[in-house]
């Protein structure tokens, strides 16, 4: 009998563990997952700064075609350039194209930030799997140990002790079972 109980305890015990493995592979998994997302972002965000720098660069570009065309046809129309309304021309819209790649600059680093926050995010969302596969783990290995415990306690329970008789040899017990023979 004694057996029977030790080895059905320590097959509970063995399946306790198995699926605390389990979770814990499971919350390891999306760890991982999270983890490949994080860099992932944090390549977006390295991407999103560069590409701000590549659009600053053709604003600039765009920006001077503009001013050197307005120049040409000025100097062609024989008006003197550098002074006068032409020269506060070109500043308004050297200003004006400042602010363009100031813009620019901003939305990149903004991109770029939201980005790295999401990276963060996801790393202590992995790391959080992590500690949550740990728990799983530990909470189904103690609660096997636990069902073991209360599985024992209930068979010791139903045992008679030494020097007690046994339920079956109390005059009560013996006189249920002889009606009991009786009636079938």
């Amino acid at each position: 009998m004694c057996t029977i109980m030790a080895a059905g305890m320590g097959v509970g015990l063995a399946g306790s563990l198995m699926r605390g493995a389990a979770e814990q592979s499971q919350h390891e998994a999306a760890a991982q997952v999270d983890r490949v997302t994080a860099m992932q972002a944090q390549g977006a965000a390295a991407d999103a700064v560069e590409r701000g720098r590549t659009r600053e660069l053709q604003e600039t570009m765009a920006g001077a075609r503009v001013l050197s065309g307005a120049l040409v046809a000025g100097s062609g129309s024989g008006a003197v350039v550098g002074t006068g309304a032409g020269a506060a021309s070109r500043r308004a819209s050297e200003a004006v194209l400042e602010v363009s790649r100031k813009t620019i600059r901003i939305n990149a680093a903004l991109d770029a930030y939201g980005l790295r926050e999401q990276a963060r995010a996801h790393y202590q969302k992995a790391q959080d799997e992590i500690a949550a596969g740990k728990n799983a783990f530990v909470g189904t290995f103690l609660s096997g140990i636990a069902t073991a415990a209360g599985q024992a306690g209930r068979v010791a329970a139903d045992m008679p002790g030494r020097g007690e008789e046994s339920s079956a040899d109390t005059p009560d017990q013996q006189y249920r079972d002889d009606t009991l023979r009786l009636e079938h």
